[in-house]
């Protein structure tokens, strides 16, 4: 039979693996929100004007219009949403079903 220590071992194993799979999933929304425009909040961004500074060049054009970056960055934010659910699960999976194996071994070669 499983320790509560060790269960309890594998559990904060988990938890640590699925707060990495949070914190990549949203510096990868946060990527896409800003690509697309938005803030956290999600207000839109202030036009800037930085007229009368050393900064007088002309303005860059973007190389994405703004549906398309609106588009692309909807798709991060998704991935990131995705990133966050599918590696959550895959960090679960993967330690009890390692968990589950060590402790079927050790019962088998007792």
């Amino acid at each position: 039979m499983a320790s509560w220590g060790s269960a309890f071992i594998m559990a904060f194993k988990i938890v640590l693996a699925s707060i990495l799979w949070v914190i990549i999933g949203i510096v990868l929304m946060m990527m896409g929100a800003s690509i697309a425009g938005l803030t956290p909040l999600g207000l839109p961004l202030p036009k800037l004007k930085f007229e009368g500074t050393l900064l007088e060049s002309p303005p860059l054009k973007p190389s994405l219009g703004p549906p398309s970056r609106l588009i692309l960055g909807g798709l991060l934010m998704i991935a990131g949403y995705a990133l966050i659910a599918l590696g959550a699960l895959a960090s679960y999976l993967k330690y009890s079903a390692e968990y589950y194996a060590r402790e079927v071994k050790r019962e088998i070669t007792r």
